[in-house]
């Protein structure tokens, strides 16, 4: 019956953000009386930085045009890279090349190419690297100094950067002439990707071992991307992400500060790494949310007088999760919302995945229409002619306002995890016994039955569904490649000068040993020729007693 309690608590359900936020039917200006201009949105540029962390925005400077991307060889990856910066992606801030490398599933759990149980996943979903010729090889290419290099590695981000520092340096570049960033966030690779490679708390010295290094002698690099982007999928909702992406934030900053290093030392080159959903409206809010609070946070509780300490600046990709393999060409259109929704939010560089990536590794073809999309949007749309459109707008300013409040005690909550009632130990306390895993499995799940019983719509997957015939094109490596790599790698370590390879082993291992930063040595075993497995093992060993 129309108007009936049913009726009603049906509507409730229906208009709700993914994260669980009811909507109004209509907002007022009523509805934003309490959220003060000044206070809470501000100027753009200007503290809290919530309509934007520069002045102008895209007006002046447009984002970092991104397309993750490694598959079979150094040489394979740099090529269709080259082919994409023709076409005007890859594109950094002021057009130069910008590049984003993903990277295979041995790389990422510290094993060489030849190690058995890297048969058949050698070079399969991302680049294989297994020591530093093979980051030269794909290096050599491109312009170092001038730029923008990001490694997604889960696993063994110290080791990678080290031998892109060592590839850097016998290709003529200085530390200090690097720029990019590299995804060097153990709580994140613990709870969302599940690769434990080494203790918790081995994984921390080791990022603080990068983010010591970098503060020091790498300036245009940032050592710490904080990744939320992978708690989507994982089962998180966008307020839970943002929280604990916040949350992992405030541990590291904590972790440096304890290090001996000034808040405002590093803290400026801190970048975060976050994910575009299809939800509009919540994703634009949760941007605006993010530059909030992250100023706040550096400011009234660490005390960073650097404004840049201050500055939330986002490397959004878009999510593959709300991609459906069904239809697959309905995925460009989700690409399109969650692309616009990210600009709309204000990132800083943006990567919308390939409408076939629910398929496999995407065809040229579909990346060439990827980087279209953003450009369309960047270049036809008109939305980038002034700063924060959508700001002022009763819901997108309540929005906010609600993700902000549930962010925040989503933190506390993370507290509450440890005695000493610090962000650090909550996160390290929630890792050890399990509760923050649990709710990630838990969120999961109950994402999986709302697909399931229609409550979550995916258009050709569970609603408008249609007999398919035809079979898109869909781009595989080619199978000899992980067998010619494998016998490359032999080879290599059978021309080394093994005498090199086990003194720089042992210089690893005592530096290890002694809490002393690992970065030097492990640059120094880079270039005798280490393996990457080579030097994980050594960890593995010295950190497996300490930890124990």
């Amino acid at each position: 019956m129309k108007g009936s309690k049913a009726d009603s608590n049906d509507d409730e359900q229906r208009f709700k953000t993914r994260s669980g936020i009811s909507l109004k039917r209509v907002y007022t200006p009523e509805d934003v009386k309490n959220i003060p201009y000044s206070s809470d949105l501000g100027e753009p540029g200007q503290f809290p930085y919530t309509r934007g962390i520069y002045p102008n925005m895209y007006r002046s400077v447009g984002w970092m045009k991104r397309q993750p991307m490694g598959f079979s060889s150094s040489e394979l990856t740099a090529e269709r890279y080259k082919a994409l910066i023709k076409k005007g992606g890859q594109a950094g801030y002021k057009g130069e090349p910008a590049t984003t490398l993903l990277f295979d599933m041995p790389t990422n759990y510290g094993y060489d190419s030849d190690n058995p149980i890297s048969k058949y996943q050698v070079g399969t979903v991302g680049l294989p690297i297994d020591h530093i010729e093979d980051m030269i090889g794909f290096m050599k290419g491109f312009p170092m100094n001038q730029g923008f290099t990001n490694m997604v590695i889960h696993g063994s981000p110290a080791i990678l950067l080290a031998m892109y520092v060592a590839a850097a340096e016998e290709l003529g570049y200085s530390p200090a002439q690097l720029r990019g960033s590299g995804k060097n966030d153990p709580f994140q690779s613990y709870l969302a990707e599940r690769i434990e490679l080494l203790p918790i708390e081995a994984e921390l010295k080791l990022c603080m071992d990068v983010l010591d290094y970098c503060t020091n002698n790498m300036p245009r690099w940032n050592p710490i991307s904080i990744s939320g982007f992978s708690y989507h999928p994982a089962g998180l909702n966008s307020i839970q992400e943002l929280g604990l992406t916040l949350a992992t934030a405030i541990a590291y900053v904590q972790s440096g500060i304890q290090g001996g290093l000034e808040c405002d030392q590093f803290a400026p080159r801190i970048s975060f790494f976050m994910s575009g959903g299809i939800d509009f409206l919540e994703e634009i809010a949760k941007f605006r949310a993010a530059r909030r609070m992250w100023a706040k946070i550096m400011k009234e509780k660490f005390g960073a007088s650097n404004p840049k300490s201050m500055l939330f600046r986002v490397y959004c990709l878009t999510l593959t999760s709300d991609y459906t393999a069904q239809q697959h060409l309905v995925n460009i259109i989700r690409g399109t919302i969650q692309g616009l929704a990210a600009v709309l939010g204000g990132v800083q560089a943006l990567g919308i995945p390939c409408y076939d990536e629910a398929l496999g590794i995407p065809t040229e073809e579909a990346q060439t229409l990827s980087i279209r999309t953003q450009q369309v949007i960047a270049e036809e749309s008109g939305i980038c002619n002034t700063v924060d459109p959508l700001g002022g707008a009763f819901c997108i300013e309540c929005l906010t306002k609600k993700i902000e409040k549930e962010v925040y005690s989503y933190i506390e909550k993370v507290e509450r995890m440890a005695d000493d009632g610090t962000v650090l130990s909550g996160l390290i306390a929630g890792i050890k016994n399990g509760i923050l895993l649990k709710e990630i499995n838990e969120g999961a799940f109950e994402r999986q039955k709302e697909i399931e019983s229609g409550k979550i719509t995916m258009i050709g997957l569970n609603k408008y569904r249609e007999e398919e015939t035809v079979s898109p094109p869909i781009f595989r490596a080619d199978p000899r490649f992980s067998k010619m790599k494998i016998k490359e790698l032999r080879e290599f370590k059978n021309k080394r000068d093994i005498s090199k390879v086990n003194k720089t082993l042992n210089e690893l291992r005592e530096v290890t040993e002694s809490g002393h930063n690992v970065m030097p040595a492990l640059i120094k075993a880079a270039k005798a020729r280490v393996t990457l497995e080579e030097a994980m093992g050594v960890f593995r060993e010295v950190f497996a007693s300490k930890f124990d």
